[in-house]
């Protein structure tokens, strides 16, 4: 056809226009949709053909020339004795040719429409809008035509309309005519070739009226797509998935693990002890371990007090299941029937409380509870400890000693002073006999303000025993405390001295010669050895680094820890350091200054005290020496000076030690007893666990027609589909006036019901499952398909 190409007759157009025309429009309502456009498709090369427009004029009724016109313009010339030939269209489909018929009446009413609304004499402008829109309308017309008359696609269609010069002969001849005569309705035909040789139209003056349509139709396109063609598909493809996975063996896999009871059970029971190794992990592994930050106890602290209640949680709902499938196998299994009041009337916590198994099963409850009061008393309990973490590998200076250190004299009122703020910490760790401590290394890095090394070293041991308690004698006071070596013995690393000491009156707890100087004859006990040290340090805002305490010693892989040292002895540390000749010349050197320090010497107070600094240790709050503590100030007075000989080292070599500070580390705490009571109450719910599983392993063990019942006991509304055969009989109605719950469930408990295959349905190849009296219902044949 070629009713695309059609344009007035006064709009001139050239050949080359016509077979490239800029826009294809098309009409189409399908059902349930409103027109689209078509702007972007292309002719198709037989529609390429010229058209003219002629006036066809009838003094008649519009629609009925129209239709005459179109009858008339099927052949190609008129016949000899003019009359046209039979139309095609015509001849065709009635219900096509009735469609074509209401289209063109259509574009009829629309291009007489700008006259019947004014009365007024249209100019020459509103006659060619009037033509430009009666030109789409006509396209979209001949495309909806083609699209519903596939048939006709073989034929060419023309629109005619009438000539502008006929519609200003008509206008002159009646001024007063009605609007309607000066636009003439469109009349359609179909002559049998297009004739291209009369077409001339102006593209340009219809292109604003195209742009237009195009415009509206690229709007309608888009909201086609938004409304109808995105969510749609969307729709559908979801649909389609849905569909698909509905009909996988996965999914009928889901379907009968949610179904079946016997899998719900081993599930909830694994999980369940899954949850009670996890708070055996934490009490074994959590509790009393270091770890590198305060997180680790909010975690701990967290996780555990989670897991409590999901245990409560898991375990309560595994014993539910427990109970239930044993109600569900009585429903099956007994002939009799079971009490419908045991089917429908829950218990709080076990909801269905069978009979089989209620011994295990609130021995199981009791210790849920218990696993639950135990985790929280361990949060409230549990706390946090902060300890050193390892810092990394920096550079240090080991100790060596090539050559003898120099031994100023005076170096007793040195040590007096430099002792005079310490604590015992500083040269050593007490023992509970004495002192043992040592150096390693100085560091050349401070990553923190207070830090730690480790590193091999040189190590000492001393053990100080002291009696013989008397007054002095007369004429030895000076008012100071004095000190006098009766002996020494040497064994290499090793020597033993004698010291007596004299506390000045006033000074000492002896409250009977209180106004009296007293002595003590101590023996003294020296060793020396192989360690790892572990020395703290701290640092000033100017750099400054000093020695702080010794926080650990490791003898022989015996490790003895500050705070901690006192159960140690003497004579465990002479047995870890053994047989050492390396270290002679340091023995020699401290003998040198013990003797330099201690024979015949004697110290005052200071700062307003009653005591000598040196021998601070052998005192009291009360500043008093006391007689029975005198060995602790000996031993650590032997230690300082050991101390101050070992500092001596040479520092032309270098290494590497382990650097250790309080980096955010810790250990999370917790007593004994806590610990202890909640690792029982999980053994306990353990072992009830297990009892309850196996015990409905032997009675039951699941099956699918205990599952299949199951479901009426979980699920209220499958229960009413099942009692459908008998339902109302079987409840029966209260005689009584009283119509409480209590009075509900004595009437229940007399009713008996049973679920099986109904009777009726024997016969059947596939029998129905119902729940009903147990006389109208059989057992469950397992070799029987039901629906």
């Amino acid at each position: 056809m070629a009713l695309d190409n059609f344009v007035p007759e006064d709009f001139p157009m050239s050949d080359e226009d016509v077979y490239h025309q800029p826009e294809r429009l098309s009409l189409h309502q399908g059902a349930g949709k409103r027109a689209s456009i078509d702007i972007e498709s292309e002719f198709k090369p037989h529609f390429r053909q010229s058209t003219r427009r002629s006036l066809i004029e009838t003094d008649g009724d519009a629609s009925a020339a129209s239709t005459s016109s179109l009858e008339g313009s099927e052949s190609p010339a008129m016949s000899p004795d003019g009359k046209r030939k039979p139309s095609a269209l015509k001849t065709g489909s009635s219900r096509r040719t009735s469609s074509f018929h209401e289209q063109r009446r259509r574009l009829s009413f629309m291009v007489t429409k700008d006259g019947d609304d004014d009365n007024d004499e249209p100019n020459d402008l509103e006659r060619r809008d009037s033509r430009t829109r009666a030109v789409a309308t006509a396209r979209a017309i001949r495309n909806s035509f083609l699209i519903h008359n596939p048939a006709s696609g073989d034929r060419d269609t023309t629109v005619k309309s009438s000539s502008p010069k006929d519609e200003e002969e008509e206008s002159g001849e009646d001024d007063d005519a009605d609007s309607d005569d000066d636009k003439r309705p469109i009349k359609l035909s179909v002559p049998s070739k297009p004739r291209s040789d009369i077409l001339n139209v102006n593209e340009a003056n219809t292109s604003n009226s195209n742009s237009t349509f195009a415009k509206n139709s690229r709007q309608s396109m888009q909201s086609d797509a938004t409304e109808e063609g995105i969510i749609y598909d969307f729709l559908r493809r979801t649909q389609r998935w849905k569909e698909n996975f509905l009909s996988t063996h996965f999914y009928e896999f889901c379907l009968w693990v949610y179904e079946s009871t016997r899998f719900s059970i081993y599930v909830y029971t694994l999980t369940h002890i899954a949850i009670l190794a996890a708070l055996a992990i934490i009490l074994k592994y959590g509790i009393g371990v270091q770890v590198s930050g305060i997180f680790y106890y909010n975690l701990i602290h967290a996780v555990s007090g989670f897991l409590g209640k999901v245990s409560f949680a898991y375990g309560l709902r595994a014993t539910q299941l427990i109970s239930k499938e044993f109600t569900a196998r009585n429903m099956v299994k007994r002939g009799k029937g079971v009490s419908l009041t045991s089917i429908a009337n829950p218990v709080p916590l076990v909801k269905l409380n069978a009979d089989e198994g209620k011994t295990l099963r609130y021995l199981f409850i009791f210790a849920l509870v218990l696993i639950e009061a135990t985790v929280w008393f361990l949060g409230i309990k549990m706390e946090w400890i902060p300890t050193p973490s390892k810092l990394g590998m920096f550079p240090c200076v080991p100790v060596s000693y090539p050559t003898k250190p120099a031994i100023m004299p005076g170096l007793g009122n040195f040590m007096q002073g430099d002792s005079d703020l310490s604590m015992i910490y500083s040269y050593g760790l007490p023992l509970g006999d004495g002192v043992v401590g040592g150096f390693a290394a100085w560091p050349l890095s401070t990553p923190l303000k207070s830090f730690s090394i480790t590193h091999a070293g040189v190590a000492f041991g001393i053990n100080v025993v002291c009696g013989k308690l008397e007054v002095a004698r007369p004429g030895s006071e000076n008012g100071y405390t004095q000190f006098k070596i009766d002996s020494i013995d040497v064994w290499r690393t090793m020597f033993a001295t004698t010291i007596e000491v004299q506390l000045p009156a006033g000074s000492h707890n002896w409250e009977e010669y209180a106004d009296s100087d007293v002595t003590q004859e101590c023996v003294m006990r020296y060793i020396m050895g192989d360690a790892d040290i572990e020395i703290g340090f701290l640092t000033d805002q100017w750099g400054g680094v000093i020695s702080q305490n010794v926080q650990s010693m490791t003898i022989n892989g015996t490790t003895i820890q500050k705070g901690d040292s006192s159960p140690y002895y003497f004579g465990a540390v002479q047995d870890l350091f053994g047989v050492n000749s390396e270290y002679e010349n340091i023995t020699s050197w401290i003998i040198e200054g013990t003797q330099q320090v201690f024979n015949g010497t004697s110290y005052g107070t200071s700062q307003g005290a009653t005591f000598a600094n040196l021998f601070q240790w052998a005192t009291e709050p009360d500043g008093l020496y006391h007689t029975e503590y005198t060995w602790r100030g000996m031993a650590a007075a032997v230690a300082i000076l050991a101390h101050y000989i070992l500092l001596q080292y040479n520092d032309k070599e270098k290494a590497t030690c382990s650097y250790v500070g309080m980096e955010g580390a810790g250990v999370i705490e917790a007593p004994g007893y806590v610990v202890a009571l909640t690792a029982g109450s999980v053994i306990i719910c353990l072992l009830a666990e297990l009892s309850q599983l196996f015990w409905w392993f032997l009675l039951s063990g699941g099956g699918e027609a205990n599952d299949r019942a199951a479901k009426c006991l979980e699920s209220p509304m499958q229960m009413f589909y099942d009692m459908r055969k008998g339902g109302t009989e079987l409840l029966g109605e209260l005689e009584e006036e009283d119509q409480t719950p209590r009075a509900i469930k004595r009437h229940y408990t007399d009713i008996l019901v049973r679920f099986g295959e109904s009777r009726r349905t024997r016969a059947n190849p596939i029998g129905m499952l119902v729940l009903g009296e147990p006389g109208e219902v059989m057992a469950v044949n397992d070799k029987r398909e039901y629906y």
